[in-house]
């Protein structure tokens, strides 16, 4: 399982801790490790796993790629371009599970 833009999450932690092989990758360093997660501090842009996920999770950060402000690149359309990149990353068969903001600002 890849956690991307995990570093305000204790997620990865979580699941770790109940046994699942979790990666994270975010921009920013991540405060927290444990012995079944590996943590990859890169722009999702610039990286490319060594492995292919059965699942990768993207908890309310797609609206956040492209624009700069967590030392990712700036990139028009960065969010439709994270999603065919991403699920290029996942197994046959395999899940993206994506949250976005709701409501009024």
């Amino acid at each position: 399982m890849l956690d991307i833009g995990c570093v305000s999450s204790r997620l990865p932690i979580q699941l770790a801790s109940l046994g699942y092989d979790v990666h994270g990758l975010d921009t920013r360093p991540y405060p927290f490790t444990h012995p079944n997660f590996r943590f990859y501090q890169a722009d999702l842009f610039r990286w490319t796993p060594d492995v292919k996920y059965d699942s990768i999770v993207l908890v309310s950060v797609v609206e956040h790629f492209g624009l700069g402000e967590y030392g990712d690149c700036v990139m028009p359309d960065a969010d439709r371009h994270a999603v065919q990149t991403i699920t290029a990353w996942l197994n046959h068969g395999g899940q993206l599970l994506v949250s976005v903001p709701f409501g009024k600002p």
